[in-house]
């Protein structure tokens, strides 16, 4: 486990750096977001072949040249974002947690293409209720304006935070509520396996195998932002998510757990 942590974080900072550095005129001098976001996405296809003897990561059923799009995946590690961008869209953004914007240039580089932070408060803060719920209205209201613009893709997390155990948390019904509201197709993904290569909590990097699978597309188009519809959209999600759940492939199983009924109203 210590060589294979070694060498995922020497190969994740060395592409970032090599990859970065034939960027540095979009990032300080040129506003060209869609250069950077490409640069991303050929700094992850090069991290994935070069982390292939550690992580086997296959793709199910990825959407052929999708736009104007939302897709849901469970979150299962801090790097699910790294692992999910499969989808070669430079109109492409992903709610990302606090820390993450705060890496010395790593972080000016996420905000550059839009990444949205979230920043969520300690469980022992006595605020910490009212601190997250102000946090996700801000990130909502900035996903909101990104989501209005034309042929836009984003990435979010419907269960929010991660769990110790595993299991597929409770949906956030708000995110699906902006998703109706700007009338995006949504994709429902699955993350398998990857709780086995890094669990909450723990340092080290374990070797081992990883499915993404995206499901069929949902249209959103003739949805309102009424309770019956919104439930109805996240249950289409919650039901691909948990089916895959419940069933091993090539040898992955994760936890599963059932879902705990939510309302719109709650957020």
């Amino acid at each position: 486990q210590i060589l294979t942590t070694v060498y995922f974080y020497l190969t994740l900072v060395g592409c970032h750096l090599f990859v970065g550095f034939f960027l540095i005129p979009w990032f300080f001098f040129i506003d060209n977001r869609e250069m950077l976001r490409r640069g991303l996405y050929i700094c992850h296809t090069i991290l994935r072949f070069i982390q292939k003897p550690i992580l086997n990561i296959e793709f199910h059923n990825v959407p052929k040249n999708p736009k104007d799009f939302v897709f849901f995946v469970n979150h299962v590690t801090a790097w699910d974002c790294f692992w999910v961008d499969e989808l070669n869209n430079e109109n492409m953004t992903v709610i990302v947690a606090q820390f993450v914007v705060e890496i010395p240039l790593f972080g000016a580089w996420v905000r550059k293409m839009g990444g949205i932070p979230i920043k969520f408060a300690k469980p022992n803060d006595q605020q910490s209720t009212e601190t997250n719920k102000e946090s996700a209205r801000l990130s909502a209201q900035e996903s909101s304006a990104w989501l209005e613009k034309p042929n836009f893709t984003m990435g979010l997390f419907p269960e929010g935070l991660r769990t110790k155990t595993g299991k597929v948390g409770e949906f956030k019904p708000l995110i699906f509520r902006l998703a109706i509201r700007n009338k995006k197709v949504v994709y429902p993904c699955v993350l398998l396996g990857a709780r086995k290569i890094h669990p909450l909590g723990q340092t080290w990097i374990s070797p081992g195998n990883m499915v993404i699978k995206y499901g069929d597309a949902i249209p959103t188009d003739t949805m309102t932002e009424c309770n019956e519809d919104i439930q109805g959209l996240m249950k289409k999600v919650q039901y691909f998510v948990w089916s895959d759940f419940m069933v091993p492939i090539f040898g992955l199983f994760d936890s599963f757990t059932e879902p705990r009924r939510t309302t719109a109203q709650s957020l």
